[in-house]
């Protein structure tokens, strides 16, 4: 059942896994504590797959599809990386902070710093933590529900 509901949604765990983890060394590399609070990237995650359900006009004023050619929900991935580039390139940080602010949520102030360079670190950072085995891929994952299911 939450297998289901992940596919649903579009996010893969390892993405999600992925995502903690690029923000984790970016906050890090940038003299936080260290810590990223799990629950404020869950809530930026499903506040990013609500606003692309709902087709927020946010997405549109970036230039951010977040259907693909028949219209199906794009991978929540994708958009949030592509949101992040398009965020980066919107000039006024008013604009740009109201912009995330809808398509995040309140915990979008978690990402300040890290929209600038439009996640390329992030996904740099993403990479570094899958290289380091601190997140397991999805395979990993996937074949851990398999036999939590069958169990």
């Amino acid at each position: 059942m939450v297998s289901a509901m992940k596919e649903k949604n579009a996010v893969k765990l390892a993405s999600l896994r992925a995502i903690k983890a690029a923000i984790l060394l970016a906050k890090t590399a940038e003299g936080a504590n260290g810590e990223v609070d799990d629950t404020a990237i869950v809530k930026i995650i499903q506040k990013l797959v609500k606003q692309m359900a709902s087709g927020s006009d946010a997405f549109k004023t970036l230039g951010v599809s977040v259907t693909d050619e028949t219209g199906q929900l794009r991978n929540a991935t994708d958009v949030w990386y592509e949101t992040l580039e398009a965020l980066s390139q919107v000039e006024n940080e008013t604009q740009r902070d109201a912009l995330a602010m809808e398509i995040f949520g309140k915990s979008a102030a978690s990402l300040a710093g890290i929209v600038d360079d439009g996640g390329e670190s992030l996904k740099n950072y993403g990479k570094d933590a899958e290289d380091l085995g601190l997140i397991m891929s999805q395979d990993t994952l996937d074949a851990a529900n398999k036999l939590n299911d069958a169990i």
